[in-house]
């Protein structure tokens, strides 16, 4: 099959060492590489400087291309009056300007990555009339923004929850107009395909299911004696991570710390925290937070088990693949294992309410044994279902 020029356009830099939509966008690269020629166009400056030094990128065959536009104030404005959501990606002038000044080579197939890059990727579509044009929607957008508004109210950030009710109305209206005129929508759980196809967008739909390079070092389930180490890792600049963390502090932490019968310790990493959690960590000599760190894979090396309290959000959960990558038994909400075909009790333990999740806690701390299984049992089910080595291996038919 002849080659095809694939035009890869992104919103974020496609890096194993970024988070989440970095991974997803790497994912891509790595398997478009394979039988086509690939150029990448991202289409924000922003996190440009957190994959400076990320070595990941040298396994992609594909020349990069990153705009210099900024989206201020102002423009975030102008998308709201226009019924986009703030972060809508500019067309028009701008992105001509810019494909002039990159000198972007012509596509067969353009590849847009997050519906917010839709009208620019649809722009270049008039621009080159015999490009095929598709969208890696991931998730609804939509979907997600009420979902977390709802859980924004039920936890009393009122005026964050109208916010994202409004950017959830707004990406709806975006959602309809556009997803209708690509030719193929790629979602990353079929969960996302059902509720696309539901919605009746007469367009082809296929699951492009998330997936982790397989770790080259020695992915183990360590654990040591006490204190017991737990760790949760997820920026809270996004809501939902925000809220996971909450659910740590203010219910899982305190009511293990009334029940455990031997020590332990939780380590988050977290981002920019307020006050309020700051506060709360303060009375817990078994918490240590970190805004940030350098060596991920070292905490998860401490670490005897990870917990993902997710109670809102879509997609798949990264951090719950990056745990199972690890060889570490996890701990997570429904949410938290979200698009995965796990069983509680079997790859991971499942719970529902901040009851069950110290219960699974304290089965962990106190059957090492069980803990172990559960490690292995995740570790052979992420090899065998959502691993890749990196520029080596995809079984998707897309191309």
């Amino acid at each position: 099959m002849a080659q095809k020029n694939i035009l890869f356009i992104t919103p974020v830099f496609p890096s194993l060492r970024g988070r989440g939509r970095n991974f997803r966008a790497y994912q891509w690269v790595s398997h478009l590489q394979k039988n086509n020629r690939v150029s990448v166009f991202c289409t924000t400056v922003y996190g440009s400087d957190d994959v400076e030094d990320d070595n990941s990128l040298d396994e992609l065959v594909c020349d990069v291309y990153q705009s210099h536009h900024t989206y201020s104030t102002f423009q975030r404005v102008i998308n709201l009056l226009s019924l986009k959501p703030s972060t809508w990606n500019a067309v028009g002038d701008v992105i001509e300007q810019e494909i002039e000044r990159l000198n972007i080579p012509e596509p067969d197939v353009i590849l847009c990555f997050r519906i917010q890059n839709a009208s620019t990727a649809l722009h270049l579509k008039k621009r080159w009339k015999n490009s095929e044009i598709w969208l890696d929607i991931d998730e609804v957008d939509s979907r997600v923004r009420f979902s977390i508004a709802k859980t924004m109210g039920s936890s009393g950030y009122y005026l964050r929850a109208m916010k994202e009710s409004v950017e959830g109305i707004f990406y709806a209206i975006q959602e309809f107009l556009k997803i209708r005129r690509f030719d193929t929508i790629f979602t990353s759980t079929r969960e996302e395909l059902e509720y696309l196809e539901k919605l009746n967008y007469s367009t082809k739909t296929k699951t492009f299911k998330n997936k982790l390079p397989i770790f080259h070092g020695q992915a183990n389930g360590f654990m040591q004696e006490a204190p017991y180490q737990f760790m949760f890792v997820g920026d809270s600049n996004y809501f939902p991570n925000l809220d996971a963390i909450d659910f740590l502090l203010f219910e899982i932490i305190p009511g293990l710390d009334e029940e455990a019968s031997m020590p332990f310790n939780f380590i988050i990493i977290g981002g920019d925290i307020g006050n309020r959690q700051l506060d709360q960590i303060k009375k817990y000599d078994c918490v240590t937070f970190y805004r940030d760190v350098d060596d991920l894979t070292g905490i998860y090396h401490q670490a005897n088990a990870v917990i993902v309290p997710l109670r809102t959000g879509g997609g798949s959960s990264l951090k719950f693949l990056e745990a199972l990558k690890y060889k570490k038994p996890v701990v997570a909400t429904p949410v938290g294992a979200r698009g995965f075909e796990v069983s509680d009790g079997v790859q991971a333990l499942i719970g529902e309410d901040y009851e069950s999740m110290i219960k699974h806690c304290q089965t962990l701390m106190n059957n090492p044994a069980f803990a172990l299984k559960i490690a292995e049992n995740g570790h052979q089910w992420f090899v065998e279902n959502h691993s890749f080595k990196v520029a080596m291996e995809e079984d998707l038919e897309a191309v």
